[in-house]
């Protein structure tokens, strides 16, 4: 166990409260992308990340036409040496945001503006010849698939949090 001054407590526990959050960011992120259903790619290419707002643009990887291979990947790599995870995003970043810039006093939004977005995630919201067809959303990852994921990066950071504060006593 790290032993700590009384004057640093404040200043390492933030330290390791803002790691926390920005893998929390983009394991979050990460962990939308790899979940989505895959058919073209442009619902897994459209998810974006906006610092303070939510994304409102398609990001061109996502662009009509595009195939699952011309667009963006999420490389999800761990590292033993710190027990920590680093993803390695290419594709879009996203609005008013860059990847490991994220501070503790913004608020960052995971947003994907495909129009079938909802009904595949959600399984609301679903067109018309969806409900006439009988279609309730993907059978790769069916809906609600990204309550799971809401709830296991609740359980990711409760961990993490636990972990901290039993490094810390």
């Amino acid at each position: 166990m790290e032993r700590w001054e009384l004057d640093e407590i404040g200043k390492k526990i933030e330290e390791k409260v803002t790691v926390l959050f920005k893998t929390t960011v983009l394991e979050s992120d990460a962990r939308l992308k790899l979940g989505t259903p895959v058919d073209t790619g442009r619902l897994r290419a459209a998810w974006q990340i906006g610092e303070g707002v939510t994304p409102r643009s398609v990001p061109v990887e996502a662009a009509p036409g595009k195939k699952h291979g011309d667009i963006g990947r999420v490389n999800v790599i761990t590292s033993p040496s710190t027990s920590g995870m680093n993803i390695v995003r290419t594709g879009p970043k996203g609005t008013n945001y860059q990847p490991t810039k994220e501070k503790l006093t913004h608020e960052y939004i995971i947003a994907n503006n495909l129009e079938y977005a909802e009904p595949i995630c959600y399984g609301t919201g679903r067109p018309e010849s969806w409900v006439k067809g009988g279609v309730t959303g993907s059978t790769q990852n069916p809906p609600p698939w990204v309550e799971g994921i809401a709830k296991g990066m609740q359980k990711f950071v409760d961990y993490n949090w636990d972990k901290i504060v039993r490094e810390t006593n």
